[in-house]
């Protein structure tokens, strides 16, 4: 079981507002019963939000489903199958990044992998290193029209085809019902098409099918994270009152935004860490609109106290057996919630008070919790970009967006000046469309604290396209007070990896991404800097990183 230590001071006044308005309309029990006048008065409002809520009902509904899923890994197994891949992108694919790097994989699990990247070195070395005649790919998409994931299945289904393997045995579709997706499965004969609830949107799929698959296939304990989610919501509509768990964390969130502390740095130390990447998602995506929002930081590496100014929140999460982070206790002037968690599968029912907290988050901020409407923007940008190569040939550029070599000497003062036009209450945003490596992590660790050295400011590090699903939401429709930092590599660096079926590669949807968001954010006046890091990206790293050290300036 969790518990939770909260320290209130300097949001107590506006904390405690939360709280009565949430007891005073009775928010914690109408959101069970799934009413949707709890956030919108209009009628085509309500409409939407009815169906987003059947995420509250997974303990129950999927409950049943889970002997079915492991004797899904089971056939598999029987059939020789050793190895996984999830293909997905944003709601569908961070549960399972959740669950690859937190959770020991049980004696009878496949090998998972993820792949949420159209960067094509990510793409190749996972192909190269698969043994495909022996691996399943699960494609993930709740409209089963998602860009990446279609892009991702055409890739891997030509190189089954390549190797002579028979595809269709080899892919398992996880989408809503009547989707393209779904049909498509049915008409290429796929291994098996799991059919989520279509009441459940990507942020709040934790414990819908698009988690409980993978998490099978990993030999996790299903049915544990399931209860533990039951007992959360039983507790949670327990008591209208000031204890009630959602309420609590959502008057934190939201009262703090009320008091001007609308950044929120998560920090989990020891195995818990990568759960901070799956609350940034559900926090940002559905709160970042209308001018408003929480800012959810994941930080790893805590800085000073004097970095973390009074637009601040801290949250925490520890897990029992794991050490304490006496970083986050030197922060002691900031407010603080801290979770201490029992044991992992107790996760399972703080998906479900976040979930529900985040939703009542969106109540306090006057906001629907469950739309996207500048997530389709970028999209929207993307597929025009692509339409323009297809018939151009080439990429258009962004006008009125700055783009430098990390070689350029004209880097060290445009740079310098772009940090300098900082304000107090604004963010930094790193966007980095490069492969995800290992070696990256202690760089991209290292540029988050010597911006927000440098600036004083909260400094977010997300990967494109990934953020494109979550952050990117907040970067557009919530507060303008973002300062944009996008990091590419050439598309060139490395050997195009087509995508087949359709006139572009992985190199050019990846290019065409970036720019599609750099239109974005260049169409709302945003500050934006793009900085090419060159063919080799971690070394780009290493001088972008010494141009802001104190040698550099």
């Amino acid at each position: 079981m969790t518990t939770v230590e909260a320290k209130l001071s300097g949001i107590a006044r506006e904390y405690d507002q939360a709280v009565a308005l949430l007891i005073e309309e009775r928010a914690a029990a109408r959101l069970l019963a799934q009413d949707p006048s709890l956030w919108s008065p209009h009628i085509e409002v309500q409409g939407q939000i009815g169906q987003s809520l059947g995420w509250l009902k997974v303990p129950d509904t999927l409950a049943p489903l889970w002997p079915e899923l492991v004797a899904f890994r089971q056939s598999l197994a029987h059939d020789g199958f050793t190895h996984a891949v999830l293909l997905g992108m944003g709601g569908s694919s961070l549960i399972s990044v959740v669950w690859t790097q937190v959770f020991a994989p049980g004696p009878e699990a496949l090998q998972l992998s993820v792949l949420d990247s159209t960067d094509p070195e990510a793409v190749a070395e996972l192909r190269d290193r698969l043994p495909l005649a022996h691996t399943v790919f699960l494609v993930a998409s709740k409209s089963g029209t998602t860009t990446e994931p279609d892009n991702f299945a055409r890739y891997y289904w030509a190189a089954l085809e390549a190797a002579g393997i028979d595809p269709g045995p080899h892919f398992a579709a996880i989408t809503d019902p009547g989707t393209r997706l779904a049909e498509q499965a049915t008409q290429e004969q796929w291994r098996h098409a799991f059919l989520n609830p279509s009441d459940i949107g990507g942020r709040y799929s934790a414990l819908s099918l698009f988690g409980l698959v993978p998490a099978a296939l990993l030999d996790l304990d299903g049915a544990a994270l399931l209860a533990s989610a039951r007992a959360m919501r039983d507790q949670i509509s327990a008591t209208n009152g000031p204890d009630n768990p959602a309420v609590q964390l959502a008057a934190f969130l939201g009262g703090g935004v009320e008091a001007g502390r609308d950044k929120v740095t998560l920090h989990a130390a020891g195995r818990l860490g990568p759960l901070t990447l799956w609350l940034e998602q559900l926090l940002a995506e559905s709160t970042g609109k209308n001018g408003t929002g929480v800012v959810p930081v994941s930080e790893a590496r805590l800085g000073d106290p004097q970095e973390y100014g009074g637009d601040r929140l801290l949250v925490t999460l520890s897990l029992a057996g794991d050490p304490e982070d006496a970083a986050a206790d030197r922060l002691s002037a900031l407010p603080r919630l801290h979770f201490h968690v029992a044991d992992l599968s107790d996760l399972g029912g703080e998906f479900l008070r976040w979930e529900a907290a985040t939703a009542l988050t969106g109540r306090v901020l006057g906001i629907n919790p469950f739309d996207q409407p500048n997530v389709q923007e970028s999209k929207d940008n993307t597929r025009d970009m692509l339409a323009i190569y297809e018939a151009q040939g080439r990429l258009p550029d962004v006008d009125d967006v700055p783009h430098l070599s990390v070689e350029s000497p004209a880097l060290s003062p445009l740079l310098r000046a772009w940090l300098e036009g900082a304000r107090p209450g604004e963010y930094v945003a790193v966007m980095a469309y490069i492969p995800e490596r290992p070696e990256a992590i202690p760089r991209f660790e290292a540029l988050q604290a010597a911006l927000r050295a440098r600036t004083g400011l909260a400094v977010t590090v997300s990967y494109g396209p990934r953020f494109l699903h979550s952050t990117g939401q907040l970067h557009k429709g919530g507060p303008a007070k973002g300062r944009f930092l996008q990091l590419i590599a050439p598309d060139e660096r490395v050997a195009a990896e087509p995508v087949p079926g359709l006139g572009y590669s992985f190199n050019i949807l990846i290019a065409a991404q970036a720019k599609g968001d750099l239109k974005a954010l260049a169409s709302r006046g945003r500050p934006v800097l793009a900085v090419n890091l060159g063919g080799d990206p971690l070394l780009g790293l290493d001088q972008l990183l010494a141009e802001l050290s104190p040698a550099g300036r």
